[in-house]
């Protein structure tokens, strides 16, 4: 799967354009690509670059949602928790989750213990441990980083947790792609072109080659993500805005003794909204805010204030963490897709998402406003069942049970043994490759295997390796540098933030992939400066 332009491009009429390649978008692509719907998906950066890849990685029911009465929400979420974790078990693992409660807590032990009831009601039939109570002393002995001030006890339950999201979105575009769909990343959407209130399709330019077509479709679907009022803005009128989304930023630091293996759910002290320390990637994850935002979504970063917030809380719950500035690796922030409300608190905003049909001034138009990693797969299911009765197609949904692309099946252990009897890795290699790549992993072992070059380590203490950069661009529409390194081999999530990683790419890319000097030398200053984002010390 390279990227490469159709060369009906400009005269062929799809049944449905897609705009937006974050998880929605990809799962919206592959559902109608299965139902025999001809599809073209149209992301104006790389697929999953996003908002996507700025969410705290969790797969989970939102227990959170109960206190907003939001039953049917925490419902399909649990429903989807499960499918997801059968049908990409390389890709999600149950997470269990600690909720230690306080006697100043916002919210009572009692009405705590019914949320977590409910919550083990709605996931009756999977096969995650339902909830437990520990007493005081118990929390202490099981979890003794914890603060014991105030402290009445804790709560255990279980969610899931997708290490890689963006693999999450590869896996659904490479599937849509094998049923026939058309997956187009740097293609930027300028305008949605109609013909009186019927829209036609999309006017896009090419980023790369900096050419611009007409592409036709029988529907639009906006799911563009915090941009979908910027992908109306061409429409005369504006349609009303729909976006009123909010800013989440988190921070990541080395993992301690003083961080526990498992997460904890809890309340900031200063504001009661809650957040989330997470153990990801060998890292420590703290996050997240939740702030209006009406900036640059292209270039929102954490600031100094939310950086210094999440620390205090951390350290309030953990009084033996470290929390100088000094230990922040890096951090990432990104914007919620979350529906304009009069709504004062960003907490109470609903994260149900809602499917807009713009009909009847614009006839063939749609945009999806919200959604979350969690409830991709059934909100593709909604919206293509809208769309499709609209054009026509009865055929049904069939990724309720369809194994993702990659997926290695039940026995992830075998395939691991596999990789290191057959190809001579290590067994820590062999979990990095099953954990990311699924099935794919053997293909990717293979390539390493028949040449030295790419079956070594881009660098120092790694297990990335260049066969893993030669299958992105040659596999999973890799463009840059940085597709490649950071959504696709996903190496960058480190202390160096990939630097490393991304030395050892270009030379691959120079040695294997026909790069010159000079292309090698410009990717690497283009990655340089995409990861000055994520407020990392200087290398």
């Amino acid at each position: 799967m390279k990227r490469t332009l159709p060369a009906d491009l400009d005269t062929r009429r799809y049944d449905l354009a897609i705009i937006g390649g974050g998880i929605n978008g990809a799962a919206i692509a592959r559902d109608a690509a299965l139902r025999g719907l001809s599809v073209i998906l149209l992301e104006k950066d790389d697929f999953a670059s996003g908002t996507t890849s700025w969410a705290t990685r969790l797969i989970h029911g939102g227990l959170r949602y109960l206190e907003h009465f939001e039953f049917r929400l925490v419902q399909e979420s649990l429903v989807e928790r499960g499918r997801l974790l059968e049908n990409a078990p390389h890709l999600v693992d149950p997470l269990p989750l600690v909720l230690p409660v306080f006697r100043a807590g916002k919210h009572a032990p009692t009405k705590l213990r019914t949320g977590m009831h409910v919550y083990d009601f709605f996931s009756r039939g999977d096969a995650l441990p339902k909830h437990r109570w520990f007493s005081r002393k118990e929390t202490g002995i099981r979890w003794p980083q914890l603060t014991m001030e105030g402290l009445l006890g804790s709560f255990r339950y279980f969610d899931a947790q997708v290490t890689f999201p963006e693999r999450m979105v590869i896996e659904q575009i490479v599937s849509a792609v094998s049923f026939g769909a058309v997956a187009m990343n740097y293609a930027r959407v300028t305008s949605i072109d109609m013909d009186g209130s019927v829209a036609t399709g999309v006017t896009v330019v090419d980023e790369l080659a900096g050419r611009t077509h007409k592409v036709r479709a029988r529907a639009v679907i906006n799911v563009a993500g915090p941009w979908v009022d910027q992908v109306m803005a061409s429409l005369d009128p504006a349609p009303n805005r729909e976006i009123g989304g909010t800013k989440g930023s988190h921070i990541f630091l080395a993992a301690t003794a003083d961080t526990p293996t498992d997460a904890i759910y809890a309340e900031a002290a200063t504001d009661g909204r809650p957040f989330f320390i997470v153990p990801w990637n060998g890292l420590t994850m703290i996050g997240t805010t939740d702030l209006p935002f009406d900036g640059d979504f292209d270039q929102v970063t954490a600031t100094d204030d939310e950086i210094d917030y999440l620390l205090a809380e951390a350290g309030r719950l953990l009084p033996g963490l470290d929390t100088s500035r000094s230990r922040v690796l890096f951090t990432y922030a990104g914007v919620r897709p979350l529906p304009a409300t009069s709504d004062s608190s960003p907490g109470g905003i609903t994260r149900r998402h809602f499917l807009i049909d713009h009909a009847p001034n614009r006839d063939g138009l749609y945009s999806v406003v919200g959604g979350k990693l969690t409830t991709h797969r059934s909100l593709a299911e909604e919206v293509v069942d809208k769309i499709a009765h609209e054009l026509g197609n009865r055929a049904p949904c069939q990724t309720r049970n369809l194994p993702f692309a990659y997926s290695p099946g039940d026995d992830v252990e075998a395939l691991r043994e596999e990789l290191i009897g057959s190809f001579g890795i290590s067994g820590l290699a062999a979990e990095r490759l099953t954990s990311i790549y699924g099935a794919r992993a053997r293909d990717i072992a293979a390539l390493g295997a028949s040449d030295p070059a790419l079956g070594a380590p881009l660098a120092e203490g790694q297990c990335v390796t260049g066969a893993e950069i030669v299958w992105a661009f040659e596999n999973e529409q890799a463009v840059g540098l940085s597709d490649a390194v950071m959504r696709r081999a996903v190496a960058a999530w480190n202390a160096g933030l990939g630097r490393s990683a991304a030395r050892g790419a270009a030379r691959i890319g120079q040695s294997h992939l026909g790069w010159s000097a000079d292309r090698a030398t410009g990717e690497l200053a283009e990655f340089d400066t995409y990861i000055e984002r994520f407020n990392a010390p200087p290398a």
